[in-house]
């Protein structure tokens, strides 16, 4: 029975995660972030987890990161079911993520899934990933910005013979900066094309994300987020939730 449960909170059929849906910083500008992760993935479980994240931008409009960034946090650090340890930790698959950004605010962007990472997370043969899509991010106003993206999983592998479809995920965020501190309030949707070996493709999923950057000073800021799950047949008995905590450094 755990280890059915572990796989259902593990092993996700598809994950995206670009480090942000706006604009690249200037050129020879990087940042560093560390986050703490909690989560209720499901009802009477919780995980705690590490995200860690790094990146550079090479030239004008061309990003390069890497993220340990995974659902249930880059490195799982506990799992437990109704109090009871779940004896599930360890290192999700990391991911090294490329982002090029024209004058008009359209980007390119593309995230390499790593094969690596702890038996217990990332399984005991973690697959390679692909996703790759489209950015795009304005500025209503002064104070108002919006980002977007439209993400498809182009490698989506369950196992080494099995793959799960290529998913569509498409995220919108309004972020709106007062002072030092930067309120945001973001929907996140994913939809299966194409079913893979899978009986059928993934249904519809929706979620919701609401959080804060507070800037500390120039080079340092902290960051509240909170996600939670709303549409869809994974949330129809109870809706996952995450929040984490970060603190990062501009250079």
């Amino acid at each position: 029975m755990k280890k059915v449960l572990a796989a259902s909170l593990f092993c996700a059929v598809s994950s995206f995660a670009t480090w942000d849906l706006f604009p690249a910083q200037d050129a020879g500008k990087g940042e560093a972030k560390l986050g703490f992760q909690y989560g209720m993935p499901a009802e009477k479980v919780s995980t705690m987890g590490i995200n860690v994240g790094a990146r550079y931008s090479i030239i004008e409009g061309l990003e390069a990161s890497v993220m340990l960034d995974g659902q249930r946090g880059g490195y799982v650090i506990s799992s437990s079911l109704d109090g009871n340890d779940m004896e599930i930790s360890g290192l999700d698959r990391p991911i090294v993520g490329i982002r090029y950004w024209l004058p008009m605010g359209l980007g390119i962007a593309a995230d390499v899934i790593i094969p690596a990472g702890g038996e217990k997370v990332a399984g005991d043969e973690p697959q390679l990933g692909l996703n790759a899509g489209v950015q795009f991010s304005t500025k209503i106003t002064e104070e108002f910005a919006l980002g977007s993206e439209a993400m498809l999983a182009v490698i989506n592998k369950i196992n080494k013979d099995a793959s799960a479809g290529m998913v569509l995920g498409i995220q919108v965020e309004g972020d709106y900066t007062v002072g030092p501190a930067t309120p945001y309030l973001g929907i996140d949707l994913q939809q299966g094309l194409t079913k893979g070996d899978m009986p059928e493709a993934a249904k519809m999923q929706m979620g919701l994300s609401v959080g804060t950057v507070y800037n500390i000073n120039e080079s340092m800021y902290a960051q509240v987020h909170y996600w939670m799950g709303l549409v869809g047949d994974v949330y129809k008995d109870y809706a996952p939730k995450t929040v984490t905590i970060s603190y990062g450094l501009k250079f």
